[in-house]
Protein backbone atom coordinates (compact mmCIF):
# COMPACT_ATOMS: atom_id res chain seq x y z
CA UNK A 1 0.00 0.00 0.00
CA UNK A 2 1.21 3.20 -0.93
CA UNK A 3 -0.65 6.28 0.70
CA UNK A 4 -0.92 9.23 -1.66
CA UNK A 5 -1.96 11.67 0.88
CA UNK A 6 -1.24 12.34 4.27
CA UNK A 7 -3.13 14.76 6.99
CA UNK A 8 -1.92 15.76 10.26
CA UNK A 9 -3.35 16.66 13.11
CA UNK A 10 -1.79 20.40 14.98
CA UNK A 11 -1.57 20.28 18.59
CA UNK A 12 0.14 17.32 19.90
CA UNK A 13 0.99 16.36 16.44
CA UNK A 14 3.02 18.61 15.05
CA UNK A 15 3.28 20.98 17.71
CA UNK A 16 4.10 20.89 21.24
CA UNK A 17 1.57 23.28 22.48
CA UNK A 18 0.67 21.89 26.09
CA UNK A 19 2.44 24.72 28.07
CA UNK A 20 0.21 27.23 25.80
CA UNK A 21 -2.94 25.46 25.85
CA UNK A 22 -2.16 25.35 29.90
CA UNK A 23 -1.71 29.00 30.40
CA UNK A 24 -4.45 30.02 28.34
CA UNK A 25 -7.27 27.36 29.84
CA UNK A 26 -6.73 29.03 33.15
CA UNK A 27 -6.19 32.75 32.06
CA UNK A 28 -10.29 31.73 31.09
CA UNK A 29 -10.84 29.71 33.92
CA UNK A 30 -9.42 32.62 36.09
CA UNK A 31 -11.96 34.53 34.10
CA UNK A 32 -15.44 32.66 34.18
CA UNK A 33 -15.20 30.82 37.17
CA UNK A 34 -14.12 27.50 35.88
CA UNK A 35 -11.90 25.05 37.45
CA UNK A 36 -8.35 25.72 36.90
CA UNK A 37 -5.36 23.16 36.39
CA UNK A 38 -2.53 21.92 37.37
CA UNK A 39 0.69 20.40 35.11
CA UNK A 40 0.34 17.01 36.85
CA UNK A 41 -3.69 17.17 36.27
CA UNK A 42 -2.82 17.88 32.49
CA UNK A 43 -1.02 13.88 33.10
CA UNK A 44 -4.00 12.56 34.34
CA UNK A 45 -6.09 14.25 31.52
CA UNK A 46 -4.47 12.49 29.23
CA UNK A 47 -6.09 9.03 30.12
CA UNK A 48 -9.71 10.59 29.75
CA UNK A 49 -12.28 10.78 26.91
CA UNK A 50 -12.56 14.83 26.38
CA UNK A 51 -16.15 14.71 27.57
CA UNK A 52 -15.10 13.44 31.08
CA UNK A 53 -12.75 16.06 31.28
CA UNK A 54 -15.06 18.74 29.96
CA UNK A 55 -17.58 17.68 32.89
CA UNK A 56 -15.07 17.33 35.56
CA UNK A 57 -13.65 20.93 34.71
CA UNK A 58 -17.26 22.55 35.68
CA UNK A 59 -17.50 24.11 32.07
CA UNK A 60 -21.20 23.70 30.52
CA UNK A 61 -21.34 21.55 27.29
CA UNK A 62 -22.66 24.64 25.62
CA UNK A 63 -20.25 26.65 26.28
CA UNK A 64 -17.17 25.03 25.14
CA UNK A 65 -16.94 26.00 20.81
CA UNK A 66 -17.80 29.79 22.19
CA UNK A 67 -14.75 29.46 24.69
CA UNK A 68 -12.44 27.15 22.35
CA UNK A 69 -12.42 30.35 19.87
CA UNK A 70 -11.60 32.53 22.92
CA UNK A 71 -8.91 30.13 23.80
CA UNK A 72 -7.26 30.13 19.99
CA UNK A 73 -7.42 34.36 19.99
CA UNK A 74 -5.70 34.20 23.19
CA UNK A 75 -3.24 31.44 21.63
CA UNK A 76 -2.07 34.11 19.10
CA UNK A 77 -0.19 36.27 22.04
CA UNK A 78 1.74 32.97 22.77
CA UNK A 79 2.87 31.93 19.34
CA UNK A 80 6.57 31.99 20.15
CA UNK A 81 6.11 29.43 22.56
CA UNK A 82 4.61 27.10 20.50
CA UNK A 83 7.16 24.04 19.67
CA UNK A 84 7.69 21.45 17.01
CA UNK A 85 8.06 18.25 18.17
CA UNK A 86 10.75 17.49 16.50
CA UNK A 87 13.78 19.67 16.31
CA UNK A 88 14.03 18.56 12.55
CA UNK A 89 10.43 18.72 11.59
CA UNK A 90 10.58 21.22 8.67
CA UNK A 91 13.24 18.32 6.71
CA UNK A 92 11.12 15.50 7.95
CA UNK A 93 7.75 17.18 6.48
CA UNK A 94 10.26 17.91 3.38
CA UNK A 95 11.29 14.25 2.99
CA UNK A 96 7.67 12.88 3.68
CA UNK A 97 6.15 15.62 0.77
CA UNK A 98 8.58 14.68 -1.68
CA UNK A 99 6.70 10.72 -1.69
CA UNK A 100 3.18 12.46 -1.31
CA UNK A 101 0.42 13.59 -3.94
CA UNK A 102 -0.78 15.85 -0.95
CA UNK A 103 -0.11 17.20 2.25
CA UNK A 104 -1.59 19.09 4.82
CA UNK A 105 -3.06 19.78 8.42
CA UNK A 106 -6.85 19.26 9.53
CA UNK A 107 -7.26 20.97 13.00
CA UNK A 108 -9.39 22.34 15.85
CA UNK A 109 -6.92 24.74 16.36
CA UNK A 110 -7.69 28.18 14.14
CA UNK A 111 -5.85 28.65 10.60
CA UNK A 112 -4.43 31.38 11.37
CA UNK A 113 -2.46 29.81 14.70
CA UNK A 114 -1.61 27.15 12.54
CA UNK A 115 0.27 29.27 9.81
CA UNK A 116 1.91 31.23 12.17
CA UNK A 117 3.22 27.99 13.26
CA UNK A 118 4.30 26.98 9.90
CA UNK A 119 5.76 30.50 9.15
CA UNK A 120 8.04 30.36 12.48
CA UNK A 121 9.03 27.49 11.53
CA UNK A 122 9.94 27.92 7.78
CA UNK A 123 7.32 25.28 6.67
CA UNK A 124 6.14 25.56 3.21
CA UNK A 125 5.06 22.05 2.01
CA UNK A 126 1.55 22.49 3.23
CA UNK A 127 -1.08 21.69 0.26
CA UNK A 128 -3.86 22.32 2.62
CA UNK A 129 -4.60 23.80 6.48
CA UNK A 130 -8.33 23.53 7.31
CA UNK A 131 -9.84 24.17 10.70
CA UNK A 132 -12.36 21.79 12.46
CA UNK A 133 -14.86 21.94 14.99
CA UNK A 134 -13.49 19.76 18.42
CA UNK A 135 -15.38 16.79 16.90
CA UNK A 136 -16.54 14.86 13.64
CA UNK A 137 -12.88 15.88 11.74
CA UNK A 138 -14.65 12.92 9.50
CA UNK A 139 -17.15 15.67 7.55
CA UNK A 140 -14.07 18.13 6.67
CA UNK A 141 -11.90 14.53 5.60
CA UNK A 142 -14.63 13.69 4.13
CA UNK A 143 -15.19 17.20 1.50
CA UNK A 144 -11.06 17.26 1.12
CA UNK A 145 -11.07 13.55 -0.05
CA UNK A 146 -14.02 14.32 -2.82
CA UNK A 147 -12.25 17.63 -3.60
CA UNK A 148 -9.36 15.97 -4.44
CA UNK A 149 -10.70 12.71 -5.63
CA UNK A 150 -9.03 10.74 -3.16
CA UNK A 151 -10.23 6.70 -2.12
CA UNK A 152 -10.55 5.85 0.89
CA UNK A 153 -7.50 3.83 1.15
CA UNK A 154 -5.34 6.69 -0.41
CA UNK A 155 -5.09 8.79 2.56
CA UNK A 156 -3.65 8.16 6.24
CA UNK A 157 -4.36 10.33 8.88
CA UNK A 158 -2.14 11.41 12.17
CA UNK A 159 -3.19 12.15 15.42
CA UNK A 160 -2.61 12.09 18.88
CA UNK A 161 -6.07 11.57 20.28
CA UNK A 162 -9.03 8.98 20.59
CA UNK A 163 -10.85 11.55 18.77
CA UNK A 164 -8.98 11.65 15.79
CA UNK A 165 -9.25 7.66 15.68
CA UNK A 166 -12.86 7.95 16.00
CA UNK A 167 -13.18 10.37 12.98
CA UNK A 168 -10.71 8.26 11.10
CA UNK A 169 -12.50 5.41 11.25
CA UNK A 170 -15.56 6.89 10.48
CA UNK A 171 -14.01 8.60 7.31
CA UNK A 172 -12.91 4.85 6.58
CA UNK A 173 -9.20 6.15 6.26
CA UNK A 174 -6.02 4.25 8.20
CA UNK A 175 -4.69 6.30 11.29
CA UNK A 176 -1.09 6.43 12.73
CA UNK A 177 -1.39 7.60 16.29
CA UNK A 178 1.42 9.55 17.78
CA UNK A 179 2.29 7.69 21.46
CA UNK A 180 3.65 11.44 22.72
CA UNK A 181 0.57 13.83 22.37
CA UNK A 182 -2.19 14.39 24.57
CA UNK A 183 -3.84 11.11 24.97
CA UNK A 184 -1.51 8.26 26.25
CA UNK A 185 -0.61 5.24 24.36
CA UNK A 186 -2.51 2.99 26.65
CA UNK A 187 -5.63 4.79 26.08
CA UNK A 188 -5.21 5.37 22.19
CA UNK A 189 -4.77 1.14 22.51
CA UNK A 190 -8.64 1.15 23.28
CA UNK A 191 -9.42 2.46 19.86
CA UNK A 192 -7.25 0.18 17.52
CA UNK A 193 -5.62 2.45 15.64
CA UNK A 194 -4.29 1.10 12.19
CA UNK A 195 -0.42 2.32 13.38
CA UNK A 196 1.66 3.52 16.72
CA UNK A 197 4.46 5.81 15.73
CA UNK A 198 6.82 7.46 18.08
CA UNK A 199 8.38 9.59 15.72
CA UNK A 200 7.32 11.56 12.61
CA UNK A 201 9.98 9.58 10.68
CA UNK A 202 8.65 6.09 10.90
CA UNK A 203 5.85 7.68 8.47
CA UNK A 204 8.67 7.29 5.66
CA UNK A 205 7.94 3.46 5.74
CA UNK A 206 4.43 3.74 6.60
CA UNK A 207 3.58 5.39 3.61
CA UNK A 208 5.20 3.21 0.93
CA UNK A 209 4.19 -0.39 2.08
Amino acid sequence: MKYKCVIFDFDGTLANTENVIFRVYNEIAKKYGYKEITHDYIDELKHQPIHNIIKDLGVPYLKVFSLIKKGQKLMKEYHKSMDPYEEDLKETLKILKSKLSYMGIISSNSKKNINTFLKNEKIDTMDFIISSPLFSKEIKINKLKKKLKLKDEDILYVGDEVRDIVSAKKANIDIASVTYGYNTKEYLSSENPTYFIDDLKELFNIIEK
